[in-house]
């Protein structure tokens, strides 16, 4: 439903996929009670002048918050119907 949703929402060339990895998250404990749950990741602009989170010198893209609450706006929509 998200590539769906996504892809619909910003095109194709703006959504993929990740490799795997290991965050700090305990989704996988949520997915336990739920397996129909999904873990996705909004990216945070251009990658060649950002450092990782966490970082003293990280600095929010602002600008991206629309693309944010516009997907959510949307899946949300897509369940709904």
């Amino acid at each position: 439903m998200v590539r769906t949703v996504a892809t619909a929402l910003f095109g194709e060339a703006q959504v993929g996929e990740v490799k795997p990895f290991m965050g700090s998250e305990d989704f996988a404990f949520m997915l336990e009670r739920n397996p129909n749950g999904c873990y996705f990741t909004l990216g945070a602009g251009d990658e060649a002048d950002r450092c990782m989170v966490h970082n003293p010198g990280y600095d929010f893209n602002d600008a991206l918050l629309l693309k944010g609450a516009a997907l959510w706006c949307a899946l949300t929509e897509h369940y709904l119907r």
